[in-house]
């Protein structure tokens, strides 16, 4: 590998991880407060709705009372 590609990579990791560590403090406290109401007027759509976490979360949305919008490009599933 190039010398320079390695310290192009190198800086590119020192700005993301900045960044992370400089995010992260101020969204965390958000994320602990935010709750999922069960409301029949709110709408979801989920990408991605035929397996794992989009299953799931087209589940729960459902039987929280929202209404559910789900996507996929699994056209058998």
């Amino acid at each position: 590998m190039d010398l320079s590609l390695l310290v192009v990579w190198a800086v590119l990791a020192v700005f993301c991880l900045r960044v992370v560590l400089a995010v992260y403090p101020a969204v965390l406290p958000s994320l602990g407060r935010m709750r999922f109401r069960p409301s029949s007027d709110r709408w979801v759509l989920v990408t991605g709705a035929t397996g794992g976490v989009g299953s799931a979360l087209c589940r729960r949305a459902a039987k929280r009372g929202c209404r559910v919008i789900a996507t996929s490009t699994t056209l058998s599933k």
